[in-house]
């Protein structure tokens, strides 16, 4: 398998290439110091990986895509994250080159906050979620989201990230208001007197990526 992978990368970043100039050592240097990242995540993401099914086409357009990133300096993290899709996709028999590129477009752009802030969402989200009530203000309130303690312990301004994530499309926002009895019902508008808030969430283009991404630790930036 890392034979396929490493020949067909290994053809990919020899067509691409890079300035050998003596005014262009520095850039040289950059970029061949990028390609070998990009190989050594490559060959590390893929080593379980089953790709005798993909086809090598659909494999040189997605492969040209991160090269590209990986010249831009996205960084390493994200790099494993696209790796580790790709190689999702390999385990489903379902390589596309449109389906990577609506993935990557996504994932490239992700901050290092914004990573660690959807790993902590993800593992909430998939925990049963207990919900406990208290009052505040004479008033029976829910007192625990999944994540959100979490999220307030290591991202005092965690609410600013969430917000940027919709922008994604990975995370998309609701809005909850909290009647006498403390039971949530959603609400298009914040409605006047009535305690009310903004209640993000993940979404179905997360839910697919989270399908080809199993065991990735979101939370471990590297």
């Amino acid at each position: 398998m890392t034979n396929i992978v490493g020949g067909i990368l290994g053809d990919c970043l020899s067509v691409v290439g890079v300035p050998t100039s003596t005014a262009s050592s520095a850039i040289d240097k950059l970029m061949k110091k990028r390609h070998n990242l990009l190989q050594e995540i490559v060959l590390s993401e893929f080593r379980q990986g089953n790709f005798h099914r993909a086809d090598e086409d659909e494999l040189i357009s997605i492969f040209f895509r991160l090269i590209r990133d990986a010249e831009e300096g996205v960084a390493k993290n994200n790099l494993c994250l696209m790796a580790r899709v790709i190689n999702g996709m390999a385990e489903k028999n379902a390589v596309k080159a449109s389906s990577f590129l609506k993935y990557a477009n996504t994932l490239s752009g992700l901050s290092e906050d914004e990573v660690t802030v959807l790993g902590i969402m993800i593992k909430g989200a998939v925990k049963p979620i207990n919900t406990h009530y208290g009052m505040k203000d004479g008033v029976l309130v829910n007192t625990v989201d999944p994540g959100e303690n979490e999220l307030k312990e290591r991202f005092p301004e965690y609410l600013s990230i969430q917000q940027s994530l919709v922008r994604t499309g990975l995370v998309t926002f609701s809005v909850s208001s909290e009647n006498m009895m403390g039971q949530a019902k959603e609400r298009t508008r914040v409605l006047e007197g009535v305690n009310s808030k903004i209640v993000y969430s993940l979404t179905s283009l997360m839910n697919e990526i989270l399908e080809y991404t199993k065991d990735f630790d979101f939370n471990k930036v590297v």
